[in-house]
């Protein structure tokens, strides 16, 4: 509990250094990743956990608390056993949303890459339209990915 306290404490005097309206951020790189691509340049991905990181024995950083404190959507698979714990301490007004399920097919990430299109448009709908052309090309490569897997 000191070290949520500790963290809280740091975390909240980083408050303004990376403050943007339109960051996201992902607690692992491949829903990190999906994000990166539909949003472009237009949006701020933050990524939580390093590729190569277990998200449940992951030790937060300040610069973590400083991400949720500042972000707009927070992405999050279900395997982070400290997320809840996390979002209460910084009392983050950011939208939480759960993506849980697998991603390591080309159809799984399809359906991955389509949530996140869509939640990115309904939380900055002056930029939905630069999120589908993104996606849709994104998808495209990964339907190419695919067939060529199977044909192999």
């Amino acid at each position: 509990m000191k070290r949520v306290a500790l963290l809280f404490g740091i975390g909240m005097m980083l408050i303004g250094m990376t403050a943007a309206a339109e960051t996201v951020v992902s607690t692992h790189a491949v829903l990190g990743e999906f994000a990166q691509v539909i949003g472009g340049g237009a949006i701020e991905v933050v990524t939580i956990i390093p590729s190569g990181f277990c998200p449940a024995h992951y030790d937060l950083c300040p610069s973590d608390l400083a991400a949720v404190i500042d972000a707009a959507v927070i992405l999050y698979s279900g395997f982070e056993p400290w997320m809840d714990t996390l979002t209460d301490a910084v009392g983050s007004d950011a939208s939480v949303i759960q993506l849980s399920g697998s991603w390591n097919t080309p159809e799984a990430a399809i359906g991955k890459v389509e949530a996140i299109r869509d939640l990115l448009a309904e939380h900055f709908p002056s930029l939905a339209d630069g999120f589908a052309v993104n996606a849709e090309a994104y998808i495209e490569e990964l339907r190419e990915l695919g067939a060529t897997l199977i044909a192999r």
